[in-house]
């Protein structure tokens, strides 16, 4: 599953240095705990910016985009990263939105959205966001 994930970051990695982004690194440290702060980094000016990425398989088929809040009942996912964009691969390429945004968002709309539990052997805990809102939110790259 690792190298699935390397092979989409390397891609969106692409992308970003295609739209003048500097100094674009995936983050391939060994530990979790390492790797939890972000995908990928890079230079836009003197500022340097960090991303997590994550691709849905299924949301062409259920009509919704899964984000992740938990698992094992911890914080995971939109709720604990430290990365200051979110990145979705999505069967029609990527989509970008700031997390804080993402964040205020499901917060704001946590009452109308569904939760549910899945992967990992039923240890995460995902909010469904419908995918004509989520494109609302997001822009593709």
């Amino acid at each position: 599953m690792r190298n699935q994930a390397n092979e989409t970051e390397a891609i969106l990695c692409g992308i970003l240095e295609e739209k003048g982004c500097k100094n674009v690194t995936m983050n391939l440290a060994d530990s979790y705990e390492a790797r939890k702060t972000h995908d990928i980094s890079w230079q836009w000016g003197n500022t340097t910016y960090t991303g997590e990425l994550k691709e849905d398989y299924m949301a062409d088929m259920t009509g919704n985009v899964a984000i992740e809040i938990e698992w094992n009942g911890k914080e995971s996912g939109i709720t604990d990263t430290r990365a200051h964009y979110w990145f979705t691969k999505l069967a029609d390429g990527f989509w970008a939105c700031k997390v804080k945004e993402l964040r205020e968002w499901i917060k704001k709309n946590r009452p109308t959205l569904r939760v549910v539990r899945g992967g990992d052997r039923g240890a995460s805990v995902m909010i469904l966001i419908p995918v004509p809102d989520f494109l609302t939110i997001n822009t593709k790259l």
